[in-house]
């Protein structure tokens, strides 16, 4: 049995903040999520949110693709904008505007900041706000 906590739920993914939680916090996730995902004889986990499940390599490689997907939704957006945009405006493109606020942001921007790490967003800052182009 392995009590994941929000680590590894269900049917949703755990918010990443990319404040204050390292130089790449998407990348230590993901880390993260293969450690529990080798681990043997987990035959059952216990989220704490939603129901028990039992196939945590699966769950985990769902999660994995969908952050994969929320890369290349920012890639295609950040081609579309064709501008360095905000976080904030990136984060609107990203999630739906029942999430938008804080968390979706600092999701982004973890997100961000893993491109950026990769050579594939350049970051500019501009008073508090930061930019980012993606080519």
């Amino acid at each position: 049995m392995f009590i994941s906590g929000d680590h590894v739920l269900p049917t949703i993914t755990p918010h990443i903040s990319g404040v204050g939680t390292g130089p790449d916090p998407l990348k230590a996730f993901v880390e993260s999520l293969d450690a529990v995902a080798a681990l043997e004889g987990v035959r059952q986990v216990l989220p704490a949110h939603g129901h028990p499940f039992d196939d945590l390599p699966g769950r985990v490689e769902d999660i994995k693709v969908h952050h994969e997907g929320r890369l290349e939704r920012l890639r295609a957006t950040g081609r579309e904008f064709g501008r360095p945009a905000s976080v904030r405006e990136l984060s609107q493109h990203l999630f739906r505007r029942a999430r938008w606020g804080p968390m979706a942001e600092h999701t982004t921007y973890a997100h961000l900041e893993h491109l950026r790490l990769l050579g594939q967003a350049e970051r500019s800052v501009r008073g508090r706000r930061a930019y980012y182009e993606l080519g």
